[in-house]
């Protein structure tokens, strides 16, 4: 009985750093192209999401050099990890967009959900701005809320 109490106040007595945790999705670029279930949506003008190894170059300003070669005019030169990453790039006044969407994803029963992901932005030299949005999301089974928008 005295062997059952002391397990028993071990159990209790776990910090709560071995509670479970879920990945709800957790994706990458590897393929060199979109990942299967993810759409592009265009909002304004026709710029593809285009998958490289790191960013724009002003010497490739028809992107013609291979996208998996490493580069050192690109900024940045190579993707955070691996070989590929995606990148939206268009140089102009026209305010381009187009939306990179996941699938959609059940967060059902997730509670202190965090999205992360690895995010280059270069700043700019004339006016205007950027938007990174991640926003508005219907997370099934929850409230329509925003996850965040940086300007």
């Amino acid at each position: 009985m005295q062997v059952l109490k002391i397990v028993l106040l071990l159990l209790i007595s776990i910090p709560q750093s071995f509670v479970f945790s879920q990945v709800f999705l957790t994706e990458g670029f590897e393929s060199g192209s979109k990942p299967a279930g993810w759409t592009e949506e265009t909002v304004s003008g026709n710029e593809p999401w285009r998958y490289r190894n790191g960013g724009h170059s002003p010497n490739d300003m028809n992107w013609s050099v291979p996208p998996e070669q490493e580069d050192i005019t690109r900024n940045p030169p190579a993707a955070y990890e691996g070989t590929f990453n995606a990148i939206f790039f268009k140089q102009s006044y026209n305010n381009e967009r187009t939306k990179l969407i996941t699938p959609e994803i059940d967060l059902l029963g997730g509670t202190n959900i965090e999205l992360s992901f690895y995010l280059c932005q270069i700043p700019w030299t004339f006016e205007g701005s950027t938007r990174l949005g991640c926003a508005p999301c219907l997370l099934q089974g929850l409230a329509e809320r925003s996850l965040g928008v940086v300007a």
